[in-house]
C-alpha cells in the first residue's frame, strides 16, 4: 500500500529558507529536527526536469529511497536516478545526458570528472547534503573543485543540521565555505523569531509528567556521579600535560562522550598509561549504569551491577572504583531494590511484593489508561478514537514496555528473571495480594482540548486519571521506597468491540508492516536509537501513523522538534504529547545539555559570520595556481611561460579514490589520471611506483603474503619501487597505538625487516597523514619526467618481461645468488651464458673462469659444486673423534 502524499505546503519559515537558498548559493545550517528534509525534497522537486542536470552528493541509500518515494507520492514524472557501482561505466555518460536529478556516490563522480565522462558544461548545479563533512581532504571538496574548474556558472547549494560540527578547530566555517565555493551562510536556529511565530500559532498539547526518583534510585545516582567525579579528577591528575578540559562530569553522562574522548585522546593513546585507559573505560561503564537506572527495571540494573562486581575477583585486575565507598553503597542499594531492605546478601528468593517498580512504568500505565478512557468516550463522536505512539530509548526498553502494558509489572520481572543468570540460583515468590486496580467507572472527565501542564504523579491515590490530577490540588506525598504499587491495565468489558481493545493492539515497531491498516486506537512502541536506523524514520512514522497521543518515555531534542513540525503542518489534527521525565536527574541534565550545546554552537556561528573574511572570487584556480607557483624554479628570472610548462601529473589506481590522498594531491597543483593499475597504486615517474598501505591493510597484507607478491612485481617492472605506510591523522604516528595488539605489531616489525632484506631495491616511506603524503609526492616529482598512462596500463603481472633482467626466473636468480663465488656483479653473466642450474653444475673449472671472469670466484663455485658431502661428513666425524681423545685443559691445567 502506498504512503499518503506528503504535505508539500511549506511552513512560513521554510518558505523563506527555500527562497533565500534558491536565489543565491550558500550553506544552510538549520537546527536539528526543524524539517531540513522537507526543504531538500522541494529542491529535488523543482529540479526533476530532463532539461536540467543536477547532481546530489553525500546521501546514503536509505535517504535516496526516502526522497524518491516522497517525489513519487507527489506524482513527479521524472524521478531521480541512482548511480552506484551497479551502473557500468559505459552507460553512465548516456545517463548524464538524459538530465534530471542524479544521486551519485562521490567515488564514482570523481573518476567520471577526471575521465571527462561528465558533461560539466551542461551541469545545472550540485546539491550537497551533510555539508559539515566537506573538509579539505574529502571527496566532495575534490568534486566541487573539479566542477568549478570546468563550470563557473552552475549553482552549489549545501545543507546541514549539525551546527556543533562547526565549533571544532579554528576557522572551520570559513574553510568549509571555501571548499564549497560559496560565500553566503544561512543560519536558522530554533530561537529565530519567524520560527517561534510559526510554532506558537499551532502548538501540541504538552503534559509534563515530572517524576521523582525513589530514594534508592536517587542515592544510586549520587553514588554513580561521585564515582564519575573521582575518575575525572584522577584522569586529570595522571595526565597534567594533556588537554582534558572537555573530560568533565557533564560531558561524561552525554551520549557523545565516546566521540569526544576519541577526538582528544586517540593521537596520544599509545602514550597513556594503563590506569588512564582503564579510567576512560570506567567512565563509559558509569554512563551505561545511569541509562539502566532510569530506563530499565531494578532487576536488569541488578544483573548489570552483579556482572561488574563479579569481575573484581583475585584472578582478574579489577577497576579501582569498585573498592571505593560509593561503589559499595551502589552494590547494596541495587540489591535492596530487588530483595528488599531486610534481605541479606545470600538471599535466595525474590518476593514480588518487595521488588521496586520503576516510577516511569507506573506513569506509562496511567497514561495508557487515560488514553483508553479518552478513546472510549470519543470513538462514537466525529473526532473518533486516536492512536498512541510511544518513543523509548532502544529495542530492549520497547520489549519491556510492551510486556508491561499487556501483562503488568510482575510479568516483566518474571520474563527478565527467566533470561538472567539468576534463574538457576534464585527463585521467585509470587505475590499473594492483588495489585491495585484503577476504577474507571467513576469520576471520568475528558482531557482539555487546548493547553497542557506539569504533573507530578507520585501520589498514593490511584483512583483518578491524570487529567483529573491537573484540575485538582492534592498534597504531594512521596510513597515509601519499594512500595510503588503496580497499576495493571484494566481489561475491556465484553460488550465493547475487539477493535477497541488496546491491550491486544500494543505493537512493536517491527510488527507493523502497514501503519494505515492499524485500528484507530492502536499503540505502537518505537525506539529512538535503533541498530538499524532508517533515514527520517520518525518523520515516516508520524506521517503514516498520524498519532493523536505521543508518549516520550525517553527525551530526544530531535524528536521533540519533529513533533512540533508535524503539528504545525497538520493543524487540523490535535496532538497531545506526554513528557515522562525524572526531575533533578541525569536524564534531565542530559537533555538540557543538548539544548545548551546547540544554542552555543549557533551563537558561535553568528559571531563567525560577522567576522569571517572570504575572497570576492572563490575559484578552484586560486588554490592550484599558488601550488603551481611554489614548485616552479624562479632562478631563471621568470623568462619561461608557465603555460608552456608541462603540468605535473600522477597516475592513480581506480581503487584508490576511496582514500583522501587523490584529493590532496590535486589540491597541490598536480593533475590526477585515473587508470586501472595491476601493479602499484600510484605512478609518480616512469621509474617510481608506490604501493600505499594503511596500518590495518599493512598488517593484513603481511599476514596473507599479498605484500610479498606486490613487492616482487614492483621490483620487476620499476627501478624505484616504494612501499608507503600511511597512518591515520587522527591517531598516533606510531605502531604502538590502538591499531592492533602489541604482539601483532611486533610480528609486523619483524616481517618488515625480512621484506627489506629480501627486496634490496624496495624503499619504505612512513607518513603521518595523507597531507604529509601529498607533500612528499610533490617533492619526489621535482625535476623528474612525467609518467605515461598508456604504458602504466599495459604493465601487468602476466606480461612477458621487457628487459634482460626480467626474462629470467626469479627463483633461479635467488638460488644462484646464494652460491659461493656468485655475487651481484657476475650473476648476470652466468644467466646470459648458462641455460640452467643443471648446466652450470656440468661446467669445468676453466669454463667457469671464462664465465665469471675471476679465478678465485670460479674456484670457490667449482669446489662447492664438486664437493662430496659423504666424504666431508666422514672427515668431520673422524675429526670429532680425534678432538675428543685429545687432553682437555681448563685455566692452563690438564683435566
Amino acid at each position: 500500500m502506498e504512503e499518503p502524499s506528503m504535505d508539500t505546503t511549506l511552513l512560513e519559515y521554510e518558505r523563506q529558507i527555500f527562497l533565500d537558498c534558491f536565489h543565491e548559493d550558500g550553506l544552510l545550517v538549520m537546527a536539528k529536527g526543524m524539517g531540513l528534509e522537507r526543504i531538500f525534497s522541494n529542491f529535488l522537486k523543482i529540479y526533476c526536469d530532463p532539461g536540467q542536470l543536477v547532481l546530489v552528493l553525500n546521501t546514503n541509500s536509505e535517504e535516496e529511497e526516502y526522497f524518491i518515494d516522497e517525489l513519487r507520492q507527489q506524482k513527479i514524472k521524472t524521478l531521480p536516478k541512482v548511480i552506484n557501482n551497479e551502473v557500468p561505466a559505459q552507460t553512465r555518460y548516456s545517463t548524464y545526458l538524459q538530465g534530471g536529478v542524479l544521486f551519485i556516490s562521490s567515488r564514482i563522480l570523481v573518476v567520471d570528472f577526471l575521465s571527462d565522462r561528465v558533461p560539466a558544461t551542461h551541469l545545472s548545479g550540485i546539491l550537497v547534503n551533510r555539508a559539515h563533512k566537506v573538509i579539505d581532504s574529502s571527496q566532495e571538496a575534490f568534486i566541487l573543485r573539479l566542477y568549478r574548474q570546468k563550470n563557473a556558472t552552475g549553482f552549489i547549494k549545501a545543507f546541514t543540521d549539525q551546527p556543533q560540527s562547526f565549533t571544532q578547530g579554528f576557522g572551520r566555517v570559513e574553510r568549509i565555505l571555501k571548499n564549497l565555493f560559496v560565500r553566503k551562510l544561512y543560519l536558522w536556529p530554533r530561537f529565530e523569531a519567524s520560527v517561534l511565530d510559526v510554532f506558537s500559532k499551532v502548538k501540541p498539547e504538552v503534559i509534563e509528567l515530572q517524576l521523582k526518583l525513589s530514594s534508592r534510585m536517587r542515592d544510586i545516582q549520587m553514588s554513580v556521579l561521585d564515582l564519575i567525579a573521582v575518575c575525572v579528577k584522577e584522569v586529570k591528575r595522571c595526565n597534567p600535560t594533556l588537554d582534558t578540559d572537555e573530560i568533565t562530569v557533564e560531558n561524561a553522562i552525554s551520549r557523545s562522550f565516546e566521540k569526544l574522548v576519541s577526538l582528544h585522546l586517540d593521537p596520544v593513546w599509545h602514550h597513556l598509561s594503563y590506569k588512564t585507559k582503564q579510567l576512560i573505560a570506567d567512565l563509559k561503564v558509569f554512563r551505561t549504569l545511569l541509562l539502566y537506572l532510569t530506563s530499565y527495571d531494578c532487576l536488569s540494573f541488578y544483573n548489570l551491577v552483579a556482572r561488574l562486581r563479579a569481575r573484581a575477583s583475585p584472578e582478574t585486575a579489577a577497576s579501582s572504583w569498585m573498592f571505593l565507598e560509593p561503589a559499595e553503597k551502589l552494590f547494596v542499594l541495587a540489591h535492596q531494590r530487588v530483595f528488599g531492605e531486610s534481605a541479606s546478601e545470600s538471599e535466595s528468593e525474590i518476593d514480588l511484593n518487595t521488588v521496586e517498580m520503576n516510577p516511569k512504568w507506573k506513569a506509562v500505565q496511567e497514561v495508557v489508561q487515560e488514553v483508553r478512557e479518552q478513546n472510549t468516550q470519543l470513538h462514537e463522536t466525529e473526532m473518533g478514537a486516536g492512536r498512541t505512539l510511544i518513543f523509548v530509548a532502544d529495542e530492549l526498553c520497547c520489549i519491556q514496555l510492551k510486556t508491561l502494558i499487556e501483562s503488568g509489572h510482575e510479568a516483566v520481572i518474571k520474563k527478565i528473571f527467566e533470561h538472567s543468570s539468576l534463574a538457576g540460583t534464585i527463585t521467585i515468590k509470587d505475590s499473594n495480594s492483588k495489585p491495585a486496580e484503577t476504577d474507571t467507572s467513576k469520576n471520568t472527565k475528558p482531557a482539555p482540548k487546548n493547553g497542557g501542564g506539569k504533573r507530578n504523579i507520585d501520589k498514593d491515590d490511584d483512583q483518578v486519571t491524570l487529567t483529573q490530577m491537573v484540575n485538582e490540588k492534592r498534597k504531594k506525598v512521596e510513597p515509601p521506597v519499594g512500595e510503588v504499587k503496580p497499576v495493571e491495565v484494566e481489561p475491556i468489558s465484553s460488550n465493547e468491540e475487539k477493535t477497541w481493545d488496546l491491550k491486544s493492539e500494543v505493537l512493536l515497531w517491527t510488527e507493523v508492516k502497514e501503519y494505515e491498516l492499524l485500528s484507530p486506537s492502536a499503540t505502537v512502541i518505537h525506539p529512538l536509537y535503533s541498530l538499524s536506523d532508517k533515514a527520517f524514520e520518525v518523520v515516516r512514522v508520524l506521517r503514516r501513523f498520524m498519532p493523536r497521543y505521543i508518549v516520550l518515555y525517553d527525551l530526544d531534542m530531535n524528536v521533540v522538534r519533529q513533533i512540533e513540525v508535524h503539528q504545525a503542518t497538520h493543524a487540523s489534527l490535535p496532538v497531545r504529547v506526554y513528557f515522562v521525565m525524572y526531575t533533578n536527574s541525569v536524564e534531565e541534565q542530559r537533555y538540557l545539555t543538548t539544548l545548551r550545546v546547540e544554542k552555543q554552537a549557533f551563537e558561535h556561528l553568528i559571531r563567525e559570520k560577522g567576522n569571517m573574511a572570504l575572497p570576492e572570487d572563490i575559484t578552484a584556480d586560486l588554490y592550484r595556481d599558488v601550488a603551481f607557483a611554489e614548485q616552479t624554479n624562479t632562478r631563471k628570472g621568470g623568462l619561461m611561460d608557465p603555460q608552456q610548462m608541462e603540468m605535473p601529473r600522477v597516475i592513480v589506481d581506480m581503487r584508490e579514490f576511496r582514500s583522501e590522498l587523490p584529493s590532496l594531491i590535486h589540491r597541490r597543483g598536480i593533475d590526477i589520471l585515473p587508470v586501472t593499475l595491476e601493479i602499484g597504486d600510484y605512478v609518480l615517474t616512469p621509474d617510481i611506483c608506490v604501493e600505499r598501505k594503511s596500518v590495518n591493510d599493512l598488517i593484513g597484507s603481511l599476514n596473507s603474503g599479498r605484500l610479498y607478491n606486490q613487492a616482487t612485481q614492483m621490483t620487476r617492472f620499476y627501478k624505484k619501487p616504494v612501499l608507503l605506510i600511511e597512518f591515520d591523522q587522527n591517531k598516533s604516528f606510531s605502531l604502538r597505538g590502538n591499531y592492533a595488539k602489541e604482539s601483532t605489531l611486533k610480528d609486523v616489525s619483524n616481517k618488515l625487516v625480512l621484506l627489506t632484506l629480501h627486496f634490496s631495491k624496495l624503499r619504505i616511506l612512513w607518513c603521518s597523514s595523507p597531507y604529509a603524503t601529498a607533500e612528499l609526492f610533490q617533492e619526489l616529482k621535482l625535476g623528474r619526467q612525467e609518467p605515461d598512462p598508456a604504458k602504466a596500463m599495459t604493465i601487468s603481472s602476466l606480461d612477458e618481461a621487457t628487459t634482460s633482467k626480467e626474462r629470467f626466473n626469479q627463483a633461479a636468480k635467488e638460488l644462484l645468488l646464494k652460491l659461493p663465488g656468485v655475487n651481484a656483479k657476475n650473476y648476470m653473466a652466468i644467466m646470459h651464458r648458462v641455460d640452467s642450474i643443471a648446466a652450470l653444475c656440468d661446467l669445468s673449472e676453466d669454463d667457469l673462469v671464462s664465465v665469471l671472469g675471476s679465478t678465485a670466484d670460479a674456484k670457490n663455485l667449482y669446489k662447492f659444486l664438486r664437493q662430496d658431502y659423504e666424504e666431508k661428513a666422514d672427515e668431520k666425524t673422524s675429526d670429532s673423534i680425534i678432538k675428543s681423545t685429545k687432553p682437555k685443559y681448563r685455566f692452563g691445567k690438564r683435566v
